[in-house]
Order: structure tokens, then C-alpha cells, then sequence
């Protein structure tokens, strides 16, 4: 299985293979073969593109935009009232929950499986709240998020 569908497969499972396909209008049996790493059937883009749609869970996405040497940030809620300065609080905050997690995770001197994944969640929050106040000050700069 490649490392694509391999997230893709722990997004369905903790979303609920049942609800999934309900959604994608598909048999669940189906939706199982698609995603199992010795499934006969393939996982179609569309369906991809589709689960990242319903369970809005970008780490199915991570690993194809890793390769492109991208990553994906949140954009910002347009209705939100949130101040440039609320932004830099919320950066401050992120920034030294990861500085703890960090400390916390290395005290042993080695990195466990569940430390990663606590470690990559806090510098995502750290990485969208930097974004948040870029697409901020872009805005105020007159500079325009594109949206689709």
C-alpha cells in the first residue's frame, strides 16, 4: 500500500466506514475493498477527493503535499472578529505549547509514536495560527485569500 492510501484508511476507519460510504452513496463492503492495502478494487480519485471533503481531515492530503514541498494551513474564518493582536496571542500560545510538548517528549531522550503525533498536532496549531495572521495582515494589506 502506498503512504496515500495508507492515510486515507486511517481517515475512513476513525470516521466510520458505514458513514462514509452512506455519504458516497457506495456499499460499505466496497468502500473496505477500496481502501484495504490487499483490496482488489482501487480507491478512484474522485472517492478520495470526495472522503477529504466529507470527514474534512486534511492528513490523507499531508503526505501528497510533503512530496510537493507543501503544506496546508486553515484559512480564516471571514466572519471572525479577531483582532491582528488576538493572532499574535494565539501564535505565542501555539509557539509555547510546542516548546513544551518538545521538552516534555525528549525528556527520555527518544521519541515514541504517540509523542509524534502530539508533537506533529501542537506545531500544526502553531503552523495555522502563524497562517492565520498572515492571511490577516494580508488582508489589511489589501491582498486577497483565494478561496475556491
Amino acid at each position: 500500500m502506498d503512504i496515500y492510501t495508507e492515510g486515507m484508511r486511517q481517515v475512513v476507519k476513525e470516521a466510520g466506514y458505514a458513514s462514509i460510504a452512506r455519504q458516497l452513496r457506495m456499499d460499505e463492503s466496497r468502500l473496505h475493498k477500496k481502501v484495504d492495502p490487499d483490496g482488489s478494487v482501487n480507491l478512484t480519485v474522485a472517492d478520495f477527493i470526495n472522503i477529504c471533503l466529507i470527514t474534512k481531515d486534511a492528513r490523507c492530503l499531508g503526505d501528497i503535499l510533503a512530496d510537493m514541498g507543501l503544506m496546508a494551513c486553515k484559512l480564516p474564518d471571514a466572519s471572525s472578529d479577531r483582532t491582528v493582536y488576538d493572532m499574535i496571542l494565539d501564535h505565542n500560545a501555539a509557539f509555547g505549547l510546542v516548546a513544551s510538548t518538545m521538552r516534555k517528549a525528549l525528556a527520555d531522550g527518544k521519541i515514541t509514536a504517540q509523542e509524534r503525533a502530539e508533537i506533529n498536532d501542537v506545531v500544526q496549531s502553531e503552523i495555522n495560527a502563524l497562517c492565520d495572521l498572515r492571511n490577516e495582515l494580508n488582508e489589511m494589506a489589501g491582498l486577497r485569500v483565494a478561496k475556491a
